[in-house]
């Protein structure tokens, strides 16, 4: 994932962030998480202004992994995808960047339905000419075993 990140990211002269304070050590499932940070990612990259910024960061917080994806792009102008107008991230929030014609919309959904087979939520919050957070909290599944 470094190397697809940092190519794309550096196409595009994106300055590309981690935010780490110590190591994360987390039981989940592995292929899912993968999933959902290179779908966040992508969509950082892809809707984010040329030499923009993306911040990532990672920490723990009673017994949840917090995982931040932050970027420069315009952020949401309104556009709500069809899909997602009944059962969005958040009520009333658009949960999918414009232009719709450039993609089939369906990473934000994937990202939805793995978080919540993982037991966790998302977040998004976007403000026009300051970018978008998502925000990912998952709970560590060897607590729950």
């Amino acid at each position: 994932m470094q190397r697809w990140s940092s190519r794309l990211a550096g196409e595009r002269g994106l300055d590309v962030r981690v935010h780490c304070p110590k190591p994360v050590v987390w039981t989940t499932d592995p292929d899912k998480l993968r999933e959902v940070l290179v779908n966040l990612l992508h969509n950082a990259v892809q809707y984010n202004r040329q030499d923009g910024s993306i911040d990532v960061s990672a920490q723990t917080s009673d017994g949840w992994l917090d995982v931040q994806v932050h970027d420069t792009g315009p952020a949401f102008r309104g556009c709500i995808r069809p899909h997602f107008r009944a059962g969005g991230l958040l009520p009333g929030r658009p949960v999918a960047a414009c232009p719709a014609e450039l993609h089939a919309g369906l990473g934000l959904s994937i990202v939805k339905g793995y978080v919540g087979l993982l037991g966790g939520t998302i977040t998004v919050d976007s403000k026009l000419g300051q970018g978008s957070t998502f925000r990912v909290r998952l709970p560590n599944a060897a607590a729950a075993a």
